[in-house]
């Protein structure tokens, strides 16, 4: 009963997080044309989603049972590519807190909206362990 609660979870955040990619990718936009209130009051919304996302991980990894250090995805650990985005959040919030707008909106769009994107490969690798229809892949 809990594994059918996380996966119906991820299959939400699985169809939430095309709406992160393309608000990150707005923020940009809004940023380029000097719209820096809507930029980060939509970036604001876009982290507020995120945590959302990366809380039900965490659940689904301790409810799934799975290491995040030895689950492997497109070559990667799920621990790295963790990491990696956390990195790129550390990067965008140095951006924003140097007034930075052009590598910030540069970060947005082409770093942290792709890198989010990859994030459904982690879902889908999840949903699928839920389900006990596989195994960790390297």
């Amino acid at each position: 009963m809990q594994l059918n609660i996380i996966v119906a979870a991820l299959e939400e955040a699985d169809s939430d997080i095309p709406k992160i990619v393309e608000n990150l990718k707005n923020v940009a936009a809004h940023l380029q044309t000097g719209s820096r209130r809507a930029a980060f009051s939509l970036f604001s919304q876009c982290i507020e989603q995120w945590k959302q996302v990366i809380n039900l991980f965490r659940i689904a990894e301790s409810v799934i049972g799975i290491n995040t250090k030895e689950l492997v995805i497109e070559g990667r650990t799920l621990d790295n590519v963790q990491t990696e985005l956390l990195e790129l959040l550390v990067e965008t919030k140095k951006s924003m807190q140097e007034d930075d707008a052009i590598t910030l909106s540069d970060l947005l769009e082409y770093e942290l909206a792709p890198n989010v994107e990859q994030q459904r490969e982690i879902i889908k690798q999840l949903i699928c362990m839920a389900n006990e229809g596989c195994a960790a892949q390297d």
